[in-house]
């Protein structure tokens, strides 16, 4: 992975607020490779070779971040961004195992093919994000603040049945050659066209605010809401990203004191 950056940082004085944040851009060259054993079959009766894949890409991320400070502790900040994830290394592996049915080989409009595995060839989450809040802070370390975000997902990953070219990959000796070498492999693979979007309310009180005799204690937590709207084949039905919860909440009480914390 290759990257370069630059940035240009803001602080100005805007009537009695102070605005602070930066503009910029990063790129990103990739050139990613994987190299694993595809096989086939059980036990003692395994067929089995090494398979390399991989894809070279790059990506340009332009962002700009802005904080509008006020006298009164009042912070508005606002970013725009196109942001990528890169995908886990083991969704990445170049392994296959696979299935090749020699009564099918020869029946024509039939694949004797399938299996499942890794996608060498996978790109990065891709979006592009807006996020704004509008944060108070009051008694040095107590805040309430609320966000709201959305994202144009232009790539998102889900693990779907694809068309694969099985070319190269051994069948049994003695077995003729397939009329297709044609099948389908599930694996994780690039989804295209989304959006992402919810809000959040977070805070934290320090108790010292209502008795000097709860100094150190406090409480924290937050509630977010999220809604997400793609479709896992090209053409099929929309529905919530898999793996994302549309409620998520945490709340925690805290003492930090004298170097101690619980």
């Amino acid at each position: 992975v290759f990257t370069a950056w630059v940035m240009g940082k803001i602080d100005a004085e805007v009537g009695d607020n102070r605005l602070t944040g930066n503009v910029g851009v990063q790129m990103v060259s990739v050139d990613q490779s994987s190299t694993a054993l595809v096989s086939s079959g059980s036990g003692t009766n395994v067929t089995s070779t090494l398979r390399t894949d991989g894809a070279k890409y790059t990506d340009f991320l332009p962002s700009v971040n802005l904080s509008l400070r006020t006298p009164d502790d009042l912070v508005v900040r606002f970013a725009m961004a196109r942001q990528m994830a890169r995908p886990r290394l083991d969704d990445m592996r170049a392994a296959v195992n696979y299935n090749f049915n020699p009564a099918l080989g020869q029946t024509p409009g039939v694949t004797p093919w399938s299996g499942g595995g890794g996608n060498p060839r996978l790109r990065p989450w891709r979006a592009n994000a807006v996020d704004v809040s509008v944060e108070k802070y009051f008694n040095a370390d107590g805040y309430v603040a609320l966000a709201g975000f959305y994202k144009d997902l232009k790539s998102y990953i889900v693990n779907v049945a694809q068309p694969f070219d099985f070319t190269g990959f051994p069948i049994p000796a003695g077995t003729p050659e397939p009329l297709t070498r044609q099948g389908e492999v599930t694996q994780w693979t690039n989804g295209q066209g989304g959006n992402l979007w919810g809000a959040e309310l977070s805070g934290q009180l320090q108790l010292s605010a209502l008795s000097d005799g709860l100094e150190g204690f406090g409480l924290n937590g937050s509630v977010a809401y999220t809604k997400s709207n793609v479709a896992a084949t090209p053409g099929g039905p929309t529905d919530d990203l898999p793996g994302y919860s549309r409620w998520v909440t945490n709340f925690t009480g805290f003492y930090e004191k004298d170097g101690f914390s619980v």
